[in-house]
């Protein structure tokens, strides 16, 4: 074994250790996310977008139960003024335009006044009710058409649409 060798399999060994780490790290923020959210996350069918400043996780959107023509949605906002104009961006491009589902739910619990306050002013609507489903009250299952999102006629500021062959919104350059 040459030391050029020894070098580059060392550097890859380190690399692998980081990634590794990085991948750690991001599935407690997902953990974290799915519980604040009230879900059970599944890693081999669900995505998540966050939002993370300087290392911090501000929250994020869990997709789950995509059927092809739709998919569930769930927020959870840890901390104050979490989303922005590119989240919202985000959350909508990916569902309508990347997966293009047709209708995107949630399911809201009628004793959580703020996070139907919050769903209702997104632009979702009302489509059911079942009681007894919580124990605190009914679910309430809303729901938002892509021909009824506004969220898709904004401008990301920070990041760009995939161009073909890319499958992640990518960061554009500051």
């Amino acid at each position: 074994v040459c030391s050029s060798d020894l070098s580059v399999r060392t550097r890859m060994d380190a690399r692998d250790g980081e990634i590794e780490a990085i991948a750690q790290a991001f599935d407690q923020l997902v953990d974290q996310l799915a519980h604040a959210a009230g879900v059970i996350f599944n890693r081999d069918a669900d995505t998540v977008l966050c939002r993370i400043e300087r290392g911090e996780l501000l929250g994020g959107v869990l997709f789950t139960d995509y059927t092809g023509s739709s998919i569930n949605l769930h927020v959870a906002g840890l901390k104050p003024n979490w989303i922005n104009n590119d989240m919202l961006w985000a959350t909508f491009h990916y569902a309508f335009v990347q997966l293009g589902c047709k209708v995107i739910m949630g399911r809201v619990s009628s004793g959580n006044s703020r996070a139907l306050e919050f769903d209702k002013k997104l632009g979702f609507s009302e489509v059911a009710r079942i009681d007894d489903v919580f124990p605190d009250g009914s679910l309430i299952l809303l729901a938002m058409r892509r021909e009824e999102c506004r969220w898709l006629k904004l401008r990301p500021r920070h990041l760009k649409e995939p161009t073909h062959g890319q499958e992640e919104l990518a960061s554009a350059p500051a």
